[in-house]
């Protein structure tokens, strides 16, 4: 993330409540983005974190916000398996690397030469169907091993909004801005419930659920700009009410919070 994207996020958050929801495990992502103003959820949504910032005395507006949430953290022990496995199994794949996000497991091909990236998904599809408590899910040159729970970047995203005393708010919008296809689920999620939409970042023309496209991340940050500058309007209803629950502008957190913008990474 470039020092530019990150002020822009920053000022985001500070703005808004926002939480970046990503595939891979949420220290990683914690450590490359930097900001301790947001709420992270890693592995597709199965390990939560509130803001890392002192709270300032601004009450929320219902239940407290669950500063951790892992739906999966019983499936940790046989993850961290799968990931040995998958080391063992994919080491004489050329290009082929394995990631380990907590929660699932990821097989990447992106590097792999000719038709070596058909061993990848062959290795994986024939451990996942040595257990029937996992699954194989897909993404941009990666395939991902996870565990069988109704949970993924949608489920995630509604969790953050009930959590965060948001649910309710009929004012309150959510933005979900991706580019992979597991953010299809997160689009999906804010198109059935009408709690927001989507915006899809991709240079051609594809299938979506999302209700907006933009092209490359300079439109993001150029869109996340625009957001910063129309928080400073009277027409932004947080200046009004400057706080949820986990959640209060400019940077300060309270005792729990949803988000009005969700980013994925």
């Amino acid at each position: 993330m470039s020092e530019e994207m990150r002020d822009v996020v920053r000022s985001v958050a500070r703005a808004f409540p926002t939480a970046i929801i990503s595939g891979r495990g949420r220290e990683k992502v914690e450590a490359f983005v930097q900001l301790k103003e947001l709420f992270y959820a890693g592995s597709h949504g199965m390990d939560i974190a509130g803001p890392r910032i002192d709270a300032n005395g601004c009450q929320g507006s219902g239940n407290e916000f669950v500063t951790a949430f892992q739906p999966a953290a019983h499936f940790r022990p046989l993850i961290d398996d799968i990931y040995i496995q998958l080391q063992q199994r994919l080491k004489e794949v050329p290009g082929s690397s394995v990631e380990h996000n907590n929660f699932c497991v990821s097989a990447h091909f992106r590097n792999c030469p000719g038709e070596a990236w058909q061993d990848v998904i062959s290795a994986v599809e024939e451990l996942v169907a040595q257990h029937d408590d996992l699954r194989m899910t897909r993404g941009r040159k990666v395939v991902e091993v996870r565990p069988k729970v109704d949970w993924h970047k949608g489920t995630a995203l509604s969790h953050l909004v009930d959590a965060l005393g948001l649910a309710q708010e009929p004012d309150v919008v959510a933005i979900y801005v991706g580019d992979d296809h597991t953010d299809e689920d997160a689009f999906r999620t804010l198109e059935e419930t009408r709690r927001g939409f989507g915006i899809l970042v991709s240079t051609r023309a594809k299938p979506t659920r999302a209700r907006y496209t933009v092209r490359d991340p300079a439109c993001v940050k150029d869109f996340l700009s625009g957001i910063v500058e129309w928080s400073k309007s009277d027409n932004n209803g947080w200046r009004a009410k400057p706080c949820c629950n986990g959640w209060s502008m400019n940077g300060s957190a309270a005792a729990g919070s949803g988000p009005e913008e969700a980013m994925q990474q």
